[in-house]
């Protein structure tokens, strides 16, 4: 059975690419040669393995994955050999993979997710209508409408609970732990 090592779950579009096949039914030796595809319904790339030992060295250099369009993809391995009629080809894996947009030369960003923007701009709006009473009113013939403040708060509320989420488990990815929730009373005398 093949055994692939090293596979990433996540790459970055400009960074090198590394992993290694070992399969003892189709050996270097005997003629296989090893192929590797990424693939999304929009794209495709394709890459070449060289022979180590008895097995496949993968190595996918910066030069061809900068272009490579971030998203999610299927990434498959295959060894082949003859040619037209004669062709052999076997599938030994696939994995899916996601490509992050290249950090150098990504578009800067906060790093903060939808959830936290959206209630970071909420609570500016929340801040700002402090003060005002109108929900509606009129500048030459263009009408302005507000969103309800009651509707405000109810958003609000959710984003709350979708960045805490965020929040618990990044931490718990991080190796911390969550605060208790028990809350302890004591009755006095």
């Amino acid at each position: 059975m093949p055994m692939a090592t090293g596979i990433p779950t996540t790459t970055r579009a400009g960074d090198t690419l590394n992993f290694s096949v070992i399969s003892a039914d189709y050996p270097p030796s005997a003629g296989w040669a090893l192929g590797v595809s990424l693939k999304n319904v929009g794209n495709a790339y394709t890459a070449s393995g060289t022979a180590s030992g008895d097995g496949y060295s993968i190595n996918i250099g910066p030069a061809v994955t900068a272009p490579w369009v971030p998203g999610r993809y299927m990434l498959s391995w295959w060894v082949s050999r003859g040619a037209g009629l004669t062709l052999e080809r076997h599938t030994l894996g696939v994995q899916a993979i996601v490509v992050l947009p290249d950090a150098t030369t990504a578009s800067p960003s906060d790093g903060r997710s939808f959830a936290r923007r959206a209630l970071d701009a909420i609570e500016a709006v929340i801040e700002q209508r402090a003060g005002r009473a109108d929900l509606e009113y009129r500048i030459n013939d263009r009408q302005v409408k507000h969103i309800p403040p009651l509707e405000l708060m109810q958003l609000r509320t959710k984003l709350r609970a979708e960045v805490k989420a965020e929040d618990n488990a990044a931490t718990l990815s991080a190796g911390g732990s969550l605060p208790s929730r028990k809350v302890f009373v004591r009755f006095g005398r």
